[in-house]
């Protein structure tokens, strides 16, 4: 209560301040301000600016994600445009400034636009479209546009040829793997699982129900492998041996760093109250507990995997070496490693023509959804102290792949010494020669359906891809590769000639 009297107070005097410039100033977007304010966010909204307003408000004070924004905000827009007080292009505009003060701020924060309802039913809108329409103006927020088996192809087209303009949004989801996963799963009910929603760069939540962390630690399973490489390589006779005692050292790792990160948990919700987020919260003032305590309706820990690719990538290495196809022992082997493979620069050629995952190779197919299934059983089912919510697998990397990569030495896949890792569930950047359907095919043999805190597939095409001829063939790349059981897929646009010029012309 004495928060929430606060609050309102700060905003009367916000408000105060905004009449006093208008008057001073003549400018109308003051005034527009300070009538807002005076109404909201103390009484419901009366209009879409006010919405709009609201929902900065909340983002700025409450670290509050923007969810489903082209959802939550339609019914204001709908009613200000059929009583002749707002225009699409206006609507566009206030959109647009919500994302101009994202990008000042220099946060990582998520829209999320399309999809069903709250019914189950499609649900894609003008705003749908305004979102998208904006994507291109600015570097953030991150976009993910839900796509259903029945999006409208008008809907297909806009959205590719925002990708197209090389903003990199939207991200394109595949929501019904989402919505069986949470529901099934994770206890969460029907009606809020069609909800769903990211934050940040892609974790999980159902808005305004859910506390979720993706960043207490990083599961490097490449480092898992290269120790157990170190210490159980020499003394294991065959491949299977050594896949076995990997996975063991796999699931000790998950279960010391889920206790690590329960401990930390615990002492954030003894010592770190947080009233703001715990009022706008469903489930904390209900169960008397607040957000860090473990009172939202939903918790969740995105337990992030970096270095799967690599992982993969180098068991097939090592199947190779235990069969003799590097044509070198364990003891040269293990040299070559600690040594970052300098003077063996024969091997580590034999390795770079070895298959690498990406290219449509049968057996590292197998390989990384056999490794990958087995990493998410590992997190599926453990619980976290706060709420006695879940750990969530996913593969959502953002840049720590960089850092992680700096602090480690070379690995049986052929990276060097300090060279980053592999970036999320694709293939390590430079290896996937043979375009995007032999990727797009490997990535749909990881289990997506096991993965609802997203596997983010970062893929790059060329900008001619675009081009009116071809945006019909990249609709039917990507709802094949739905229809395969991939989940999500992110899209850069670039060449060599611009990033050069970015260079130049930062």
């Amino acid at each position: 209560r004495d928060v929430t009297l606060a609050l309102m107070d700060y905003f009367r005097r916000c408000a105060r301040s905004f009449r006093e410039a208008y008057e001073r100033t003549g400018d109308e977007r003051y005034g527009a301000l300070a009538d807002a304010l005076f109404r909201v966010p103390e009484g419901p909204c009366a209009s879409f600016r006010e919405a709009v307003i609201v929902v900065r408000i909340l983002n700025l004070l409450c670290d509050s994600e923007f969810g489903r924004i082209d959802q939550y905000l339609y019914p204001y827009y709908r009613k200000d445009v059929e009583q002749g007080r707002l225009t699409r292009e206006e609507a566009k505009g206030l959109l647009a400034d919500l994302c101009r003060f994202v990008n000042r701020d220099g946060l990582v924060w998520h829209q999320v636009v399309g999809g069903c309802g709250r019914d189950g039913k499609p649900s894609y809108n003008e705003l749908t479209e305004l979102v998208l329409e904006n994507a291109p103006l600015f570097a953030h927020p991150h976009i993910s546009l839900r796509v259903r088996e029945d999006m409208p192809k008008e809907l297909w087209e806009k959205a590719l040829r925002t990708i197209g303009t090389g903003c990199g949004n939207p991200a394109l989801v595949r929501e019904d793997l989402f919505i069986r996963d949470l529901e099934r799963t994770y206890g969460v009910s029907r009606e809020d699982a069609w909800d769903f929603a990211f934050g940040g760069c892609s974790e999980i939540m159902i808005p305004g129900k859910t506390n979720v962390d993706s960043t207490w630690c990083a599961y490097n399973v490449l480092e898992v492998l290269l120790e157990t490489v170190y210490t159980k390589l020499e003394e294991t006779d065959s491949y299977e041996e050594l896949y076995e005692k990997f996975c063991g050292e796999i699931e000790i790792t998950v279960e010391e760093m889920t206790e690590h990160i329960n401990i930390r948990q615990h002492l954030k919700g003894a010592f770190w109250p947080d009233p703001l987020l715990s009022l706008h919260t469903a489930g904390c003032i209900e169960s008397g507990k607040g957000f860090w305590e473990g009172g939202a309706l939903y918790n969740f820990d995105g337990a992030d995997l970096f270095g799967n690719t690599n992982a993969v990538n180098a068991l097939g290495t090592l199947k190779a070496l235990y069969a003799g196809e590097l044509g070198v022992g364990k003891e040269r082997f293990l040299k070559a490693l600690r040594e970052d493979f300098k003077g063996d620069e024969e091997l580590l050629l034999s390795i770079k023509r070895l298959p690498k995952f990406g290219n449509g190779d049968e057996e590292l197919r197998r390989i990384a959804g056999e490794f990958t299934a087995f990493l998410f059983s590992c997190i599926r089912g453990k619980r976290t102290w706060r709420g006695d919510g879940w750990f969530v697998p996913d593969i959502v990397q953002w840049i720590t792949y960089g850092p992680l990569g700096c602090k480690m030495g070379a690995t049986p896949d052929g990276r060097r010494r300090a060279t980053p890792l592999a970036d999320s569930s694709g293939a390590t950047p430079g290896t996937d020669e043979n375009g995007p359907v032999p990727l797009l095919t490997d990535c749909s043999a990881l289990p997506h359906e096991q993965g609802c805190g997203t596997l983010v597939l970062n893929m790059r095409l060329a900008q001619e891809c675009f081009s009116d001829g071809l945006i019909g063939k990249l609709e039917d790349l990507f709802r094949g590769y739905f229809r395969m059981g991939g989940s999500q897929v992110q899209v850069s646009v670039l060449d060599e000639k611009t990033l050069q010029d970015a260079l130049e012309h930062p």
